[in-house]
């Protein structure tokens, strides 16, 4: 029998600390985006450059204590990918939506009523008919293009944070368009990842870099 055993200090280090990390690195992240999200002429290049570099900011300030993944959908594919166990990816998926949360409730504190509502005008559907549907459609695939983001927790933070000050429930109306991207997002990206890694693959790359290794031993004598 092995005597390993999980002590107070371990529970810390491995899910506390790194737990705390994504809240807070998610809390921030989520007010840095809205902040560059505002509206502006601007809005178009600031918001996708100001994503990157908080993500890029974050993650080397956090990176000694979490892996910054900052998303649920890249918390549940390294669960899919078992690189993470099931209790760190649930505690992950719930602090970063806690996290999101509160970034987004510190953005609404920090701006204007006005900026407020004028950060989801264009960012939400509204319209009906055809033109709603067609608009949902092109949201699913260019959702930071009309003000939306790829980020679940962020997403689902700002719409009900928008709803719970505002009441207006437009905002909350195609939640179901981020999860099911988010969603579709794990299984293709761990299929992905699954072919790069699988058998055949390393078998073709082993076949493709024989013909390599041989010239260059030829070449040295």
């Amino acid at each position: 029998m092995s005597d390993v055993s999980i002590t107070g200090v371990d529970v810390y280090r491995f899910y506390v600390l790194p737990a705390l990390g994504e809240l807070i690195g998610t809390c921030l992240f989520t007010l840095f985006v809205n902040l560059a999200g505002s509206q502006s002429a601007v809005r178009t290049i600031s918001y996708p450059v100001m994503s990157g570099i908080s993500l890029f900011v974050l993650r080397g300030f956090f990176s000694k204590i979490t892996p910054g993944h900052y998303n649920p959908a890249v918390s549940i594919s390294q669960l899919v990918m078992r690189r993470i166990d099931a209790p760190t990816a649930v505690t992950y998926v719930f602090v970063q939506g806690f996290g999101a949360f509160l970034g987004a409730v510190l953005f609404r504190a920090l701006v204007s009523n006005a900026i407020f509502v004028d950060y989801f005008i264009g960012s939400y559907i509204t319209t009906e008919g055809s033109i709603a549907r067609s608009q949902t459609l092109v949201s699913y695939f260019s959702l930071p293009l009309i003000g939306q983001s790829g980020n679940v927790a962020l997403s689902s933070a700002n719409a009900i944070v928008h709803h719970i000050f505002t009441g207006d429930g437009s905002s909350t109306g195609h939640l179901y368009l981020h999860f099911s991207a988010s969603l579709i997002a794990v299984v293709l990206s761990s299929f992905v990842l699954w072919l790069l890694n699988s058998p055949m693959a390393r078998k073709e790359l082993n076949e493709r870099s024989k013909p390599e290794v041989q010239s260059k031993l030829s070449g040295t004598f």
